[in-house]
């Protein structure tokens, strides 16, 4: 008599064959049919047997297909029992049973049963999440510690991406912003901007810095203060006076303005150079800069 996982489907006095892989016979079988998928294995009886896919199992014997796993919950290939389902990541249950989904605010980072965990401080979580992220306003990776955004620089959402400056013509002087002021109207300041002061009246405007900004009276005659003369005074903090207009009939005396050399000995931060060119209305050549 053939034992089990093997048959012979003549007479004689040959050998016993053996089953297809993955598959199996009882003792004496006398046909090839007989040979049938083990548990976690599918096909044909007699034929070849493939693996149950990951999510899925199968517990008996026999060319059955495989079953899907409860929802919200995943299997190795070629799983072979109901509790061989555990719950995903975000999902929180018994092995083979339902799986609930984590409330907003907690996670659970590994499969099977564990509990959903409180998100720490500065992050947040939806519905169902693996990982909790940095709150806006503050920044960290996914899962990990979240610092403020420093002052001049926001965040309007949850996530990892860092804190970008505030835009031209806005500023915050706050830690942890989700959004940056705008300037008033008639001011224009660098990316970046820290404080209100930092808005400072376009060309043709006149105000105290962080306005509010008025237009030049027509026939005035301030002088114009040298672009390079109040960007290094930006650059070194020192108390200068600003691009004043100058108006007569109308028009520019962009002749008061003569090109001055650049200064080497002044470290400018590259942020303020592009608003004292807009405040300022100039443009420059090589290392000498004059009015437009």
């Amino acid at each position: 008599m053939c034992s089990a996982g093997t048959y012979k489907d003549g007479t004689g006095t040959g050998p016993c064959t053996t089953c297809p892989a993955f598959s199996n016979s009882s003792a004496g079988s006398s046909q090839m049919t007989d040979c049938s998928c083990i548990p976690g294995y599918t096909g044909p009886d007699g034929g070849a047997c493939a693996q149950c896919s990951a999510g899925t199992y199968k517990t008996g014997t026999g060319s059955q297909a495989c079953d899907q796993c409860p929802a919200f919950s995943s299997s190795f290939a070629g799983s072979f029992k109901l509790t061989d389902c555990s719950c995903i990541l975000g999902y929180n249950g018994t092995d083979g049973d339902a799986c609930t989904a984590c409330p907003e605010g907690s996670f659970k980072n590994s499969t099977g049963p564990g509990l959903c965990l409180t998100c720490p401080a500065l992050t947040s979580s939806s519905e169902g999440s693996a990982l909790c992220l940095c709150i806006a306003g503050h920044t960290g990776p996914d899962g990990g510690a979240c610092s403020a955004c420093r002052e001049g620089s926001f965040k309007a959402d949850a996530g990892s991406d860092p804190c970008p400056p505030c835009p031209e013509d806005s500023w915050s002087n706050q830690t942890a912003a989700t959004g940056c002021i705008s300037c008033a109207e008639d001011a224009v300041s660098a990316r970046g901007s820290s404080n209100q002061a930092a808005c400072r009246c376009r060309v043709n405007f006149e105000g105290a810095d962080g306005g509010p900004c008025v237009v030049c009276r027509p026939g005035s005659s301030q002088p114009l203060i040298a672009w390079a003369s109040s960007l290094a005074a930006s650059a070194t903090g020192a108390a200068v006076s600003r691009c004043a207009c100058v108006m007569s009939n109308g028009m520019h005396h962009h002749r008061q303005c003569r090109a001055l050399t650049w200064t080497a000995r002044v470290v400018v931060p590259r942020r303020l150079l592009e608003a004292e060119r807009r405040r300022c209305g100039v443009r420059g050549t090589g290392r000498v800069w004059e009015p437009r």
